[in-house]
């Protein structure tokens, strides 16, 4: 019987659209947060990379998930 790994990789399995792409700023009451979108990837200054997992088919809502160096 063969094993299958069924942990989530940190490649990208979706896209987010053209419109959101680049770098923005979040306004919070505690300060500013720089965010960078990539095409699957989205990285905040203080929240650190989420990867882009999933995403609604005629919709822009996506599902994200966030990695670190010892786990998800």
């Amino acid at each position: 019987m063969a094993c299958v790994d069924l942990l989530p990789t940190t490649l990208p399995e979706c896209r987010f659209s053209s419109d959101v792409v680049g770098e923005w700023l979040l306004a919070e009451v505690d300060g500013l947060q720089k965010l960078t979108v990539t095409t699957g990837m989205v990285s905040v200054s203080q929240l650190g990379e989420f990867v882009c997992k999933g995403k609604h088919w005629s919709i822009n809502y996506y599902k994200l998930l966030s990695y670190y160096s010892n786990g998800w």
